[in-house]
């Protein structure tokens, strides 16, 4: 758990965070487990229970769901100013190399062919499978809670629908509710420097509604590439449940269909953002350059990425402190076991699909990537040092076959 003695100042935050968004390789599901093992396994900051409870919050909320854990962390750790600097710190790696893509995108197709993305692509199996295994072992101990992770697993990939985490979220927690023994959980909300104001709170989910209703009138109106952006942007990641796959769908019919963007360069981008660190909501960086005219190229990058995430930063920031109160209430520890156990279940679908089917397509891919798991569960080696090797092993390789 945080506390007040807990030694991190907003820089040391923001290095920690910058850290992660360089090496934080998979997708938003493998996000969530790099976060496990540095705030979990590494620096105890959390339980096992606080920590599935920061994440099921997310998985309800619309927008980033990793990122916005690492809101969270950010704003238990420093308040308002920890959230944006743990937001800023995990987000401008990717985004930055978007960007970057965005300019370079017809010059240089060979990059996502080259083994170093193929071998960190395996390395974010390994990561998640060690996520799922250690919050299994902690969440999954009774015949309840293993029926609600396997039910939420057979309903997470049998239903296609945006919704569908949340209702399953929604019904596991009132199967925990039924089902579940209660057990109250041993948050201490005077330890966390998380701020706590109604009026604030009030304040940003009403922010939250006045910004996706006024937008598309103010778009109609001014005739603004910048504030169309915005527009199409902000209501992407207001409206996507699930995180960053689940948004292309969206992404797609605001900017292909109405033809600012060929389907050639959005399917590119798209394959290069689930390639590279970070939040996959940085797509949208590299929409953003291609979306405007060639003279504000930078600024359409970012307006289109602040807009993207701001739904999601104005719902955590506004819900996260009361979600700590709630979870020490008896009646509602029962619901949240099951949605503890069903947040297991989303985690195990999502690696099935998509990161399984999309990255194992081979034995020699299947044995790589149970040996990179082994090193991680039973030697004990850490994701930042695994994806060093890994990415070494990769280049020599390259070299090897190159010359």
């Amino acid at each position: 758990m945080i506390t007040q003695n807990t030694p991190i100042t907003l820089l040391n935050l923001f290095a920690l965070f910058f850290r992660l968004g360089c090496t934080s390789f998979g997708g938003p599901i493998a996000h969530i487990g790099f976060f496990h093992h540095e705030f979990v396994d590494k620096r105890k900051w959390y339980s096992e229970e606080e920590y599935l409870q920061m994440v099921a919050l997310c998985q309800f909320l619309p927008g980033p769901a990793s990122s916005q854990v690492g809101m969270a962390i950010g704003l238990n750790a420093r308040g308002y100013m920890g959230s944006l600097i743990s937001f800023i710190g995990f987000t401008l790696p990717s985004a930055l190399l978007m960007m970057s893509f965005a300019f370079l995108i017809e010059s240089n197709r060979e990059l996502i062919e080259s083994s170093v993305l193929y071998v960190l692509k395996i390395v974010a199996v390994a990561v998640v499978a060690q996520a799922i295994w250690t919050m299994s072992k902690a969440q999954c101990l009774d015949a309840v809670r293993v029926s609600i992770t396997l039910t939420s697993v057979f309903l997470a990939i049998t239903i296609n629908n945006p919704f569908s985490q949340i209702l399953i979220i929604m019904c596991a927690g009132f199967a925990g509710y039924l089902f579940c023994k209660p057990e109250l959980n041993q948050i201490n909300g005077k330890n966390y420097h998380t701020p706590k104001s109604k009026r604030l709170s009030i304040l940003l989910i009403t922010t939250f509604f006045i910004i996706l209703f006024a937008a598309p009138f103010l778009s109609n109106f001014s005739n603004n590439d910048l504030v169309s952006i915005f527009d199409s942007f902000y209501r992407s990641g207001a409206l996507v449940f699930g995180g960053g796959h689940v948004v292309l769908p969206l992404l797609e019919n605001e900017l292909v269909s109405t033809g600012l963007i060929d389907n050639e360069q959005f399917l590119y981008g798209y394959s290069v953002a689930q390639a590279i660190p970070g939040p996959l909501f940085t797509f949208s960086s590299y929409l953003g350059v291609l979306s405007v005219d060639n003279s504000s190229p930078i600024i359409g990058s970012l307006v289109a990425t602040f807009a993207i995430f701001l739904p999601g930063y104005l719902l955590l920031v506004s819900l996260l402190p009361y979600w700590q109160t709630l979870c020490k209430n008896e009646t509602l520890s029962k619901a949240i076991r099951g949605i503890n156990a069903s947040v297991v279940g989303l985690l195990i679908a999502s690696f099935i699909y998509p990161i399984w089917i999309e990255t194992i397509h081979s034995l020699l891919d299947l044995i790589f990537a149970v040996l990179l798991f082994i090193a991680l569960i039973f030697w004990k080696l850490s994701p930042l040092k695994l994806i060093s090797i890994s990415v070494a092993a990769a280049l020599i390789f390259d070299l090897l076959f190159i010359y």
